[in-house]
């Protein structure tokens, strides 16, 4: 399940912001403005679902819609020519696609015994889909590129579609996981109470700030690589590649997240994470050289299974089991809808004050999401003060997906 839903992600997202500026040669403002569609649906479409899946229907039955609809929305992306076009499929694939995690989460909590643990060495295989997909997209560019092929940038988002149809498919063989007997049809109202709880609202906090990093990275690294004035001067395949070197370290991580956790403590690793942030945009501030540079956003499995998934873990041990999947989805709306929305509109911001797509002061650029970073980690060290460390009972056959 893993494996299939972030393969889908990692087909045409890294390259996304090139197709934009190349093969639609939209604007820096345009670009933000494109990028901020999905944020925007991300505000919406979790909390829905999240909804559904503790009250309404089968979570599995609810992730095969999802993809089904994912994969649609990809060749409405494809075939988009003009900015409205693409603004347009962009918000549907958000509608459609933002879900996919979150209740992938909830499936993977629900049926897993430990989850620090478990959660790990299942997530582990997004990690090499996503190393594995990037590879299998540059050799397809390339021979694009040899058959002369004009904007090969498109075949991502078709390849996208196929593996999001696979998803859909394989979501059906997924083990049941029933909705709750105990959640009514607004059940992410539950959920908002959770707010109150200061542990929770520190977690969204830096989950939104590390979000907003998040997307200087997602959106500038690969026009910082292929910069040939001021950046590294890849080409677009070796760029593809180089995007891999972010989701190495997650491969030997998430295997180690529940001896971590129990080590540690969730607190300890939910600040390392946070952490890793600023130092992987130091290196972008420096700028050079590329191996330094590249080497370094291996520090981005540290923020994925410290800093993403370990407050996952944390959020799922303050919730009942009655708003699980509403809570995951609050979170969902927080980081990856509030927070990239704010990045993504920011890339295009700074982008503009510093003059366009190419040539870029990206020392400026990238001490931005710097400074962002810095913050989660200070919000995690000076004000996150208790992490739950017992998991709540399971809810078996009655509890929440």
């Amino acid at each position: 399940m893993s494996f299939l839903d972030v393969a889908v992600t990692a087909a045409y997202h890294p390259l996304l912001s090139v197709h934009l500026t190349r093969a639609l040669a939209l604007s820096p403002a345009e670009v933000g403005l494109v990028y901020a569609m999905g944020p925007l649906a991300t505000l919406v479409a979790p909390l829905l679902a999240g909804a559904l899946a503790d009250g309404k229907l089968a979570a599995e039955r609810l992730l095969a819609i999802a993809n089904l609809g994912r994969a649609l929305a990809l060749v409405l992306v494809s075939r988009a020519t003009t900015l409205h076009e693409a603004l347009l499929a962009v918000g549907v694939l958000g509608l459609v696609g933002s879900p996919t995690a979150v209740i992938g989460t909830s499936i993977a909590l629900h049926h897993l015994e430990d989850a620090p643990g478990g959660i790990g060495r299942t997530r582990v295989f997004g990690t090499v889909s996503w190393i594995v997909t990037l590879w299998f997209v540059g050799t397809c560019l390339e021979a694009l590129a040899r058959a002369g092929m004009g904007a090969p940038t498109r075949a991502t988002f078709w390849i996208a579609a196929g593996l999001a149809l696979v998803s859909a498919a394989y979501a059906l063989t997924l083990p049941r996981t029933p909705p709750s007997r105990f959640s009514g049809p607004l059940a992410f109202l539950g959920a908002v109470s959770l707010v109150k709880n200061r542990d929770f609202r520190v977690l969204l906090v830096a989950s939104v700030l590390g979000a907003m990093c998040m997307q200087f990275h997602v959106v500038l690294h690969p026009l910082f690589y292929m910069d040939e004035r001021a950046g590294l001067g890849l080409d677009l395949a070796a760029t593809s590649r180089a995007s891999s070197v972010a989701q190495m370290l997650e491969v030997a991580l998430f295997p180690m997240l529940g001896l971590l956790v129990q080590r540690f403590g969730l607190r300890r690793v939910v600040l390392l994470g946070m952490v890793a942030w600023p130092l992987r945009f130091a290196a972008y501030v420096f700028g050079g050289p590329a191996a330094f540079v590249i080497g370094m956003q291996a520090l981005h499995g540290v923020n994925v299974v410290c800093g993403q998934i370990a407050v996952q873990i944390a959020v799922d041990r303050l919730a009942a089991p009655a708003i699980r999947a509403s809570s995951q989805a609050l979170l969902a709306a927080a980081t990856f809808g509030l927070g990239s929305l704010a990045g993504q509109l920011l890339c295009g911001v700074v982008l503009g004050v510093t003059g366009g797509v190419e040539g870029q002061g990206w020392s400026f650029v990238f001490s931005v999401p710097f400074a962002f970073g810095l913050g989660a980690a200070l919000a995690i060290a000076f004000a996150f003060q208790r992490a739950p460390e017992r998991v709540p009972a399971r809810p078996g056959a009655q509890g929440s997906a």
